[in-house]
């Protein structure tokens, strides 16, 4: 089933076609965070993927995201 995810008050939107996301403790604080990667279009000359990071500002059991940290920036080509 599909749920929305909100980040930093706004849903979650990421540029690419495909986002795959884990649930890992990124921060080291005992809150899963969320590490998103998204693909580019391989099939056009637009925008690519990139990693990013949205910390658990909340608790595991009633997490709240906030805004999204850079990891690997989204390829121009």
């Amino acid at each position: 089933r599909n749920e929305v995810v909100h980040a930093d008050g706004a849903i979650l939107k990421l540029p690419g076609t495909v986002t795959t996301l884990r649930l890992v403790d990124w921060t080291g604080d005992g809150k899963l965070d969320l590490l998103l990667g998204s693909m580019g279009d391989a099939y056009s000359r637009g925008a690519g993927g990139g990693v990013f990071l949205f910390a658990n500002e909340g608790t595991n059991g009633a997490p709240r995201y906030g805004a999204p940290q850079t990891l690997i920036r989204v390829s121009q080509k």
